[in-house]
């Protein structure tokens, strides 16, 4: 069952439509756990983003749910920009801003954000 929240949608720009048309977890979470076991292979990951612990606990309690495991994969250790952000904000490096939202932020930095929540996406500029 999905749960759609509209106010998710309006931070990731994804429909209820377009999840819905998503593979069943159960369907990805063995192929991402494989994707990852081949990244993995020589040493432990490390998992980053924009506050990215919220990312991560969801995540985990998803691998958990299909017997998988986060920490086979990754090192446990978190690269958070958000935190960095925050940092760079304190010592009077990033231009004053009324939060330190990812969306805030990258406009503030005229750096592009039209899938910034989405890691597929995202990823597919980079990886071939």
């Amino acid at each position: 069952m999905i749960v759609f929240h509209e106010e998710a949608s309006t931070v990731n720009g994804i429909s209820e439509e377009e999840i819905k048309s998503y593979p069943s977890a159960e369907t990805v979470v063995p192929e991402i756990a494989q994707f990852l076991k081949e990244y993995a292979a020589s040493e432990k990951l490390v998992f980053g983003g924009y506050n990215c612990g919220f990312d991560y606990g969801h995540l985990s309690a998803l691998f958990n749910r299909y017997g998988y495991r986060m920490d086979d994969y990754f090192s446990g250790r978190l690269i958070d920009c958000y935190v960095l952000v925050q940092r760079a904000s304190d010592m009077g490096l990033l231009p004053k801003t009324k939060n330190q939202k990812l969306g805030t932020m990258t406009k503030a930095l005229d750096i592009p954000h039209d899938s910034a929540h989405s890691a597929l996406r995202t990823c597919s500029r980079y990886v071939k």
